[in-house]
């Protein structure tokens, strides 16, 4: 089942999801930024397809921690460029190679990583939630980083809202992604059973940030995401160029 995967990986991408998933539970997005370069380079079979497993599982957990706060109005339009991104990105996984692939991935989180420290915001309208929903389809299907449109989108939104949000965002995203990849072909069981040794630590980790989420919230926060993903982005890119 888990051929491809040794017991160093296993260890290290335990370390990684679980980190990933005190991002996650803490500032409502952040799992792929975190997780995905960093599993591309310890385990590249798990990027992107098997990984949207555990983001679903750890989407719907912050659904549910924080329901109450949801913002139904905010997400409908964003939910509607899902749709056709989620296509594109699935276009986009069926031709791209995976050096392509790789750098997409590092270029997606080092421009993610400016945004957010510059603080970029994008303007809250209709147009504006169409767009950032499909450019999050499409990088989400292809690459399995969606966050960060979303993030610009909402960043104005804090604390429970946020993540409620974000969580409802992700859940009904996800479901349209996996779905377009299964329709396509390109989700298969081995490609679920592979995801499944994810789930367990990134799961572990959002319970951790159910005591964290106060704590560390805010700048500290924001700050280490940056670094550790723009670090990790800048090791994948030199692995693959180099």
């Amino acid at each position: 089942m888990f051929d491809l995967v040794t017991a160093n990986q296993l260890i290290l991408i335990a370390i990684i999801t679980f980190l990933a998933g005190i991002v996650q539970g803490t500032a409502g997005m952040g799992f792929a930024v975190v997780s995905v370069p960093l599993l591309r380079i310890v385990a590249p079979e798990l990027v992107p397809v098997p990984l949207m497993t555990a983001m679903m599982a750890i989407s719907l957990a912050s659904l549910l921690r924080e329901r109450q706060h949801i913002s139904l109005p905010r997400v409908g339009w964003v939910l509607a460029g899902r749709v056709p991104g989620a296509i594109l990105g699935a276009f986009l996984l069926a031709t791209i190679p995976s050096f392509a692939l790789d750098i997409s991935i590092g270029a997606m989180v080092l421009l993610a990583a400016v945004a957010m420290a510059i603080g970029w915001v994008i303007p809250y309208n209709r147009v504006s939630q169409f767009l950032a929903g499909l450019v999050s389809g499409t990088t989400g299907t292809s690459t399995g980083i969606g966050g960060p449109p979303l993030a610009m989108l909402y960043r104005e939104r804090k604390g429970p809202e946020l993540r409620s949000t974000l969580g409802t965002v992700f859940v009904v995203g996800l479901t349209i992604n996996l779905t377009t990849l299964a329709l396509s072909g390109q989700l298969t069981f081995h490609d679920v059973q592979l995801g499944t040794l994810v789930v367990p630590p990134s799961l572990l980790g959002f319970a951790a940030s159910s005591r964290l989420r106060n704590v560390i919230e805010g700048e500290p926060l924001r700050k280490a995401v940056l670094i550790l993903s723009s670090a990790a982005a800048i090791t994948l890119l030199a692995r693959t160029l180099l």
